[in-house]
């Protein structure tokens, strides 16, 4: 498996609790869709949304966004379900980590070099978080060129939204309780059946807010 980043889920210590510590790591199976090769209609030869991340000079660039969305009573953990249950229930934002990043990729590789060192650079980062929120989550990770001071999360608003064409990757979980989860928890984008473009990426970084709205559909 793929290894994209890793959180440390803390065991609160009440009557019981025999392990101080959860670890869980984030993964994208083989093969898994991650946002990066989706096509930009953007542009008038498709290029992959990865392209936005290349800055030049053997140098890729992104800001990572890890959210745990709420999702207590969802009934159903494809695609579809997930949007219909917080387009009527909601599905708010419970915690936030955010990243940027700057790596070096070799000459050549272009957005095949992006996933591997970013997925590497992640690692190296350390925990999402050491104290990841109770209930039921999805877990989303999101690229975007964004700086993290214009996706932060402020105290009672909604999220900001992620800007469409400055999204380069996203990649979610089906919905799970953290401190049940022992090993890998696999991410990776559904394109419902269809072409993966910037429109499947950019549902999949705003859905639980109006993504309808947001990604002009």
């Amino acid at each position: 498996m793929i290894r994209a980043s890793s959180l440390v889920v803390t065991c609160v210590a009440l009557a019981g609790c025999s392990a101080d510590v959860n670890v869980v790591s984030l993964t994208v199976p083989p093969g898994g869709e991650t946002g990066l090769a989706c096509a930009d209609t953007t542009t008038t030869d498709r290029a992959s949304l990865g392209e936005r991340t290349l800055i030049g000079a053997g140098r890729a660039a992104a800001t990572v966004v890890t959210d745990f969305l709420a999702v207590d009573g969802v009934s159903s953990g494809r695609p579809a379900g997930l949007l219909r249950f917080c387009t009527a229930h909601g599905c708010p934002v419970l915690l936030r980590d955010c990243r940027e990043v700057t790596v070096e990729i070799s000459p050549g590789l272009g957005v095949e070099g992006v996933q591997r060192v970013l997925r590497e650079t992640l690692v190296e980062a350390g925990p999402v978080t050491t104290d990841a929120p109770d209930g039921v989550v999805v877990i989303r990770v999101v690229l975007t060129m964004q700086p993290c001071a214009e996706v932060a999360l402020v105290a009672d608003a909604e999220p900001p939204p992620f800007e469409p064409d400055a999204l380069a990757g996203c990649l979610y979980s089906t919905p799970l309780q953290l401190d049940s989860v022992r090993g890998d928890v696999e991410l990776e984008l559904d394109a419902l059946g269809g072409e993966c473009t910037d429109e499947t990426v950019c549902i999949c970084a705003n859905f639980g807010q109006d993504y309808v709205a947001v990604c002009g559909l």
